[in-house]
């Protein structure tokens, strides 16, 4: 009822110079960014002549992308394992969901977005981590079989190619880098 140190869940060690890459990766990327859409965001009528547009733009996708980022550290491991399955499900029928007229919105000629009102998003930018998760949590449930081919490496191999060759629209490098995902782990 009352705070105690005691209880208080402890962060699980980071690995400072990745803490520290990171930060750098995306300050050079903010600049990159700032540099590259100066003229065109001074340009463009739809940005308000602004040269900033792009940049802030940017900035407060970062800043959400940190915050989500560090929710999601938040979540113990044991919790992704146990939703590894679920989250595979739902990353497979999003990407069905795309296919769907009306719901599927198509960009420069291929049909990989879904619109959610305020933001556009591509199921299968978020299918890669489920599928990560799931081989993951399917490499430590199979342990015990994942030195035959048959019960331990065909069953995965199999869903991982039907997963990565099922990516709508044609995008033949994010089907390559979903369905060569669990490979590389192993």
């Amino acid at each position: 009822m009352f705070y105690n140190p005691a209880h208080q869940r402890q962060l699980p060690e980071v690995d400072q110079s990745l803490i520290w890459s990171t930060l750098l990766l995306l300050a050079f990327g903010f600049v990159m960014v700032y540099s590259a859409s100066l003229a065109i965001a001074e340009a463009d009528k739809g940005t308000g002549y602004r040269g900033s547009y792009f940049m802030v733009r940017h900035g407060v996708y970062l800043v959400m992308a940190l915050a989500a980022g560090f929710t999601i550290f938040r979540v113990p491991m044991r919790a992704w394992q146990q939703m590894a399955p679920y989250l595979f499900i739902a990353g497979a029928l999003a990407l069905i969901l795309v296919l769907i007229p009306g719901v599927g919105r198509e960009v420069n000629g291929s049909r990989r977005w879904v619109s959610l009102g305020f933001i556009t998003v591509q199921p299968s930018e978020f299918m890669k981590l489920f599928c990560v998760l799931y081989a993951a949590d399917y490499t430590v449930r199979k342990a015990a079989f994942m030195s035959s081919f048959k019960r331990g490496f065909l069953p995965m191999l199999s869903v991982m190619l039907i997963v990565g060759t099922r990516l709508p629209a044609g995008s033949l490098a994010a089907s390559y880098r979903s369905s060569s995902t669990w490979s590389r782990k192993m």
